[in-house]
């Protein structure tokens, strides 16, 4: 039950993390900032905010830059072609 109740636990940090970065990135949408800048900025927990950047890169919402800042990508000058889509490695916590 204890698991059950972390993992829910868990879901809500996400959810939390994914509506804070995308109302940020929708306010402000030429801001760019790295992983540690965006944790930082919305004092979110390292593993929501990787899991919510990376969901939200999945989703094209944001992307990465050639110089690791997240973006929105309808703001990227240049269309789709002026950011690389890489791949954010997220760890579980199983292992």
């Amino acid at each position: 039950m204890d698991s059950d109740w972390g993992a829910g636990l868990e879901l809500v940090g996400i959810r939390h993390a994914l509506t804070r970065i995308r109302l940020e990135y929708t306010q402000l949408p030429g801001m760019r900032l790295t992983r540690p800048q965006v944790q930082r900025l919305l004092n979110l927990p390292a593993d929501a905010c990787e899991v919510a950047l990376a969901a939200l890169i999945q989703s094209r919402f944001l992307c990465v830059d050639a110089e690791g800042f997240y973006r929105r990508s309808a703001t990227l000058p240049g269309g789709s072609g002026s950011a690389v889509s890489r791949p954010v490695a997220v760890r579980s916590q199983r292992d």
